[in-house]
């Protein structure tokens, strides 16, 4: 018998002898066999109670072990508080690394020590929520950490019983970043609708089949169509028959490259029913095995663009077609000075073709060799400073090597990407240059024979005068010492000597009044015709049978006075010589007439034949033989030329026996200013 039975033995027969009082002596050897079986068998129901037992111990040792490891583990913080003071009793390793704590900073602390709640308040809720419900799940809270720092939980306890005292066994999660991302997705969302709402454009999403899953507000407020009525549409409802397969292309495009796309241009119908010009961006979003979920797009009506667009090609074409037709050179110059656009007019100018001289360095193609450091040096300055070279004058050479002298106007341009060039226009001004040359030889020729008039008017008017003063002296001293001895021939012959001597004396006086018209020295100044015409009028001492009248106010000019004063005098002087009637008129009078006043001085006297009209503004005509009317013939000749040098004109009518009217025209005092400005 082994010790472990010896044992059960000895235990059986104290439990009999106790229980069953097996040993008592008055009991047969039956009932103490059978009190025995008894006890062998309470003995049997021991044992098995104790296997069970020892095996209650190893599972429920086992059972702890795990829940030990599952707490201690657990990738969440957890924790385990006393339920009635919050005292911490047990905390796993999660809520170590959350909190910042160490395990003996927490272990016999309670919540309130700690200040782990923000709120006692949240305390009390969750107790009362435990009593009530037995549990709490996924309730969120905040926590305060070790640092002070306040972070967002979700939360989940219930009861549990360790050494016959209530306790909580709490499991949280920290959700503090995933609220703080859930903050900014709200904020971005709320961005996103209001830039959705006023951007300047349309966003869209847009099914893998090509229908509307989303479109912003925009497209009603640029469209005109509702939301309802778009969503769930193919795009190809709205856009333009004929841009429908480039659309097509495009999104085939986005999904073969798997890259954003931007850039194409297409047509969509406004409810009203006309096309509108868009220009899309799209990219594709994609599941996590790279296929395509839906499109992302965005459009922006550039319709107005387009219109600007075909105006600026508009307006370009009939720019081009102008520079084409004009007779002046036009060309393009670019950032480096080399030509990018010619007209046919420079070509046929310079004999070059086109493909010649387009995108060659202007200086070396068209610029002498002599002259190309300096307006190569001019272009380049300008290019710099994005300034125009000024309008000015060069010269260019053509392909046949003749230089040809060009008046240029340029205007600076300044393309799409920043870079600058020039558009220049051009007249072929050589002839003109040639003829102004010539013209500039012929003047000085002029002057110098203007000057040998005016010095031939001086020997004539001055150097001859001293003989013929001589001659007119001794035919009146003759006259006068010796007249008496003459016959009638002789006395005719000495007058017909002294009035020749005077005729020439004032011939020699009207030559010299002509050729010093141009040259008098005095300027322009205000002067009152009223004034000058009576001064005429004085010098002249008209006969008491000829009455001069002014019929209205003469106006005030801007002129030379000595001139003006000739003018008159030569007309009246005329008019008074040649009256024939007893009673003559001479009658002034003036009318405005735009940019001129037009004077008229008529006379009732002898008349001029129409054929003359011409010939009395002719030097040294007259119509009358010289015995008869002593004249120089000058002065009408002089009028002339006073009224031409002021841009007027004169002119004569008149009839036979009834009289002559003169017309002259002199510019107003308005055109005088004008004249006089244009002169400096």
């Amino acid at each position: 018998m082994s010790d472990s039975t010896y044992v059960a033995y000895f235990v059986m027969i104290v439990i009999a002898k106790e229980e069953f009082n097996i040993m008592d002596e008055n009991k047969t050897e039956e009932e103490l066999i059978a009190e025995l079986a008894k006890l062998r068998q309470r003995i049997v129901e021991l044992e098995r109670l104790e296997t069970a037992s020892l095996q209650m111990e190893t599972a429920l040792r086992l059972s702890e072990e795990k829940y030990s490891k599952a707490f201690l583990c657990n990738p969440e913080p957890m924790m385990i508080t006393n339920f009635r003071d919050g005292c911490y009793v047990e905390i796993n390793e999660a809520f170590l690394k959350v909190t910042g704590y160490k395990y003996h900073e927490v272990i016999g602390h309670t919540v309130h020590e700690l200040k782990t709640y923000v709120s006692g308040e949240e305390r009390d809720y969750i107790l009362k929520q435990i009593q009530e419900q037995g549990s709490i799940r996924n309730l969120q809270i905040k926590f305060r950490i070790k640092s002070g720092e306040v972070r967002t939980f979700l939360l989940s306890a219930e009861t549990i019983e360790m050494g016959g005292q209530l306790h909580i066994l709490t499991v949280t999660k920290d959700i503090t970043h995933q609220r703080m991302m859930e903050e900014r997705l709200r904020k971005n969302e709320a961005e996103l609708r209001i830039i959705m709402k006023n951007a300047n454009g349309v966003i869209f999403t847009l099914s893998p089949e090509g229908k509307f899953i989303f479109v912003s507000p925009g497209w009603t407020e640029a469209l005109g169509h509702e939301i309802a009525e778009v969503e769930g549409c193919s795009f190809e409802v709205f856009v333009h028959p004929d841009d429908v397969h480039l659309c097509t292309s495009f999104f085939e495009k986005v999904v073969f490259t798997g890259e954003p796309q931007k850039g194409v241009e297409y047509r969509v119908k406004h409810r009203d029913g006309s096309w509108r010009w868009y220009t899309c961006s799209g990219a594709p979003v994609r599941d996590e095995a790279r296929n395509p979920l839906y499109y992302v797009g965005i459009s922006v009506d550039i319709n107005e663009h387009k219109h600007i667009e075909e105006a600026l090609r508009e307006s370009e074409r009939r720019f081009r077609d102008m520079l084409e037709n004009v007779k002046l050179a036009a060309g393009i110059l670019d950032n480096q000075g080399r030509l990018t656009f010619c007209n046919d007019f420079l070509l046929e100018l310079s004999g070059w073709k086109r493909e010649e001289v387009i995108g060659r360095d202007w200086g070396q193609t068209f610029v002498p060799q002599d002259i190309r450091e300096r307006d190569m040096r001019i272009i380049n300055r300008s290019l710099e400073g994005r300034v125009a070279p000024s309008y000015g004058e060069s010269e260019i050479k053509i392909k046949s090597g003749e230089h040809r002298t060009m008046l240029w106007n340029n205007t600076l341009i300044i393309n799409p990407d920043g870079s600058s060039g020039f558009a220049s226009i051009a007249e072929d001004i050589t002839e003109r240059r040639d003829a102004e040359k010539r013209s500039q030889a012929l003047m000085k020729e002029l002057k110098s024979v203007n000057r040998d008039l005016k010095d031939f008017a001086y020997i004539v008017s001055h150097d001859l005068k001293a003989p013929l003063r001589g001659i007119r002296s001794l035919a009146e001293w003759i006259y006068r010492d010796y007249y008496d001895k003459f016959d009638e021939e002789g006395k005719e012959q000495l007058a017909m000597l002294m009035n020749r001597s005077k005729r020439m004396h004032n011939l020699m006086d009207g030559i010299l009044r002509y050729s010093r018209i141009n040259y008098y020295k005095e300027d322009d100044t205000s002067i009152n015709l009223n004034d000058i015409v009576t001064e005429a009028i004085q010098m002249l001492t008209p006969p008491d049978n000829i009455s001069i009248i002014i019929e209205n106010q003469l106006p005030l000019l801007m002129l030379n006075r000595t001139r003006i004063q000739q003018l008159f005098e030569n007309l009246i002087g005329n008019a008074i010589k040649y009256m024939d009637k007893a009673n003559g008129q001479v009658r002034i009078s003036c009318e405005s007439h735009g940019e001129f006043w037009q004077f008229c001085i008529q006379d009732n006297g002898c008349g001029i034949e129409a054929r003359h009209f011409e010939k009395i503004f002719t030097i040294f005509q007259t119509l009358k033989p010289r015995d008869e009317y002593e004249s120089t013939g000058i002065g009408l000749t002089i009028v002339k030329k006073i009224v031409e040098l002021y841009g007027g004109k004169v002119w004569v009518e008149s009839k036979i026996g009834e009289g002559s009217t003169f017309y002259f025209t002199l510019p107003t005092l308005q055109n005088c200013f004008w004249r006089m400005n244009a002169i400096n």
